[in-house]
């Protein structure tokens, strides 16, 4: 009797599965899916550029991806492990523009954005312009607003394209980016 390599796969998945294996896992530092602890570091280090990347290439050309962080991969009782990217909410946040001069009209347009990156996947349809200045930005001149920018899922796509190269990573990001937290 020939072994398929299908066969051979599943016994070992089973054993992956069972709390044996499971144990000798951990033990060595490998997760589930056959990734040590630095292996699911430099994967983690791989998604955070490749999203940055994404968001620049949107047209989010302010975003200051030096400062997105990936954490040490933490383990979870079943052999799994966690690896945080972190946004700062000072890198996703913006200003509104600045209507400039004294008076009645002195000050900003409007009430800032929370989540550039969350505003570009969503887009918008704003009623009317908003015009002012676009404080602490290279052109700092007197701009008028997009009423309009459809939703765009570039998100989505750039965790496809990893999922593609990854398929045994499960990646949770904010529903704001398209994502299911």
């Amino acid at each position: 009797m020939a072994l398929s390599e299908a066969y051979i796969n599943g016994l070992i998945k089973n054993w992956m599965e069972s709390s044996s294996g499971k144990a000798e896992l951990k033990k060595r530092g490998i997760t589930s899916t056959g990734y040590s602890l630095a292996g699911m570091k430099k994967i983690g280090d791989e998604l955070s550029a490749m999203l940055c990347k994404a968001i620049i290439d949107v047209g989010i050309k302010s975003f200051a991806s030096n400062l997105v962080y990936v954490e040490n991969p933490t383990s979870t009782d079943d052999s799994t492990y966690i690896v945080h990217i972190n946004f700062p909410d000072d890198i996703l946040k913006r200003k509104s523009l600045w209507t400039g001069g004294g008076g009645r009209y002195m000050g900003y347009s409007g009430d800032s954005v929370y989540d550039i990156v969350g505003l570009w996947t969503q887009g918008w349809n704003a009623s009317h312009y908003a015009y002012g200045y676009w404080v602490n930005h290279d052109n700092n001149g007197y701009i008028r607003s997009k009423k309009y920018r459809a939703p765009n899922s570039f998100i989505s796509k750039t965790i496809a394209q990893f999922n593609a190269k990854y398929p045994e990573i499960n990646i949770l990001y904010p529903s704001l980016w398209g994502g299911t937290l």
